[in-house]
């Protein structure tokens, strides 16, 4: 599986962490979320953190995410609420806030521009 070979190369390399970027608003595809799920085990199996940025996931799949051995979910918000529908006319600014929640709801550390490594929201 390319996805695991390229995180033991990254390994390899001294990476502590690897990260499986998807483009779009989210996972469609049942048979692309199983490959996913598999590549999170095997690379968590190689001694180094998970991470992902998947676009909008559910409470459900935030879960089955983080049982698969995902340690942290990027869901980056670009900007603030109210400046939100100047740069982005596919999908609202909650839309973006309830995977957060979602991810943190699931135990998964978040990394989205508005929370630090810790959980913690910044000021």
């Amino acid at each position: 599986m390319e996805i695991v070979d390229r995180a033991k190369h990254a390994k390899k390399e001294g990476a502590h962490s690897f990260g499986i970027v998807t483009s779009g608003p989210s996972i469609e595809s049942s048979q692309e979320w199983e490959t996913i799920h598999s590549a999170i085990g095997k690379i968590k199996a190689l001694g180094i953190k998970p991470y992902a940025s998947l676009g909008f996931i559910d409470k459900e799949e935030a879960i089955r995410l983080k049982r698969s051995g995902l340690y942290r979910y990027h869901h980056n918000l670009e900007t603030s609420c109210d400046f939100f529908r100047n740069i982005c006319t596919t999908h609202g600014y909650e839309e973006k806030i309830e995977t957060i929640k979602n991810a943190k709801r699931a135990g998964l550390s978040v990394c989205s521009g508005r929370y630090n490594r810790h959980g913690r929201r910044y000021r």
